[in-house]
């Protein structure tokens, strides 16, 4: 994890095109050592839960995407939440 104070060298992300603004997402996880990545976008121009995949990323918990907003009126969370409840309505 970057220190306060410290800024990303993006030039060390050669696969990044340099004409777009880049974001850094990170999905981590604490354990005892410390944090381990267990998904990360380094080259990302806009927000990866913008166009979630439902039957992967709901498979998370929904609580991983609070405070996420997909638009004005929506949350990642809510979708995930709705997404999880309608599968567990739906008979197999």
């Amino acid at each position: 994890m970057a220190q306060e104070g410290k800024t990303m060298d993006w030039e060390k992300a050669q696969e990044c095109d340099p004409s777009l603004d880049k974001m850094l997402w990170v999905v981590a996880k604490k354990d005892p050592r410390g944090w381990a990545a267990k998904e990360m976008y380094i080259c990302s121009s806009e927000p990866p839960y913008w166009n979630l995949d439902p039957k992967v990323a709901f498979a998370r918990p929904c609580g991983l995407y609070a405070g996420l907003q997909i638009d004005g009126t929506r949350t990642a969370e809510q979708q995930c939440k709705a997404y999880v409840a309608k599968k567990h309505r739906t008979p197999r």
